[in-house]
């Protein structure tokens, strides 16, 4: 593997870790709450798990190894390479239907 192939993997793998992350932590919370019919979460709340989610991304980002997280990244790759764009939004909202679904069939029996 070439120096630039292995930036952009790094590159990837930040991203994904600093950015994607955070936003799916509040993104599920968000969900969470509407399908628990608390309704969306204060601002206060959102902003106390963005910076959790931050703090323990960071400790995870620490104690992992940074060549490990490329090379899974680079397995990520070969195996999205296979599917369509297409079929990875269809298979991102059937991920968050089922979730929602989920949600909303086991909290009432808490």
């Amino acid at each position: 593997m070439n120096f630039l192939e292995e930036e952009k993997l790094r590159k990837k793998v930040v991203i994904k870790t600093f950015v994607f992350l955070p936003v799916a932590v509040v993104t599920g919370m968000i969900l969470a709450n509407v399908a628990m019919e608390k309704g969306v979460p204060s601002i206060r709340q959102l902003l106390i798990t963005v910076l959790a989610s931050y703090i323990v991304t960071t400790v995870v980002w620490l104690l992992q190894s940074e060549d490990k997280q490329i090379e899974r990244e680079r397995k990520l790759q070969k195996r999205l390479d296979h599917k369509s764009k297409m079929r990875r939004v269809i298979e991102g909202i059937g991920a968050i239907v089922v979730t929602y679904f989920i949600i909303k069939l086991v909290y009432p029996l808490l």
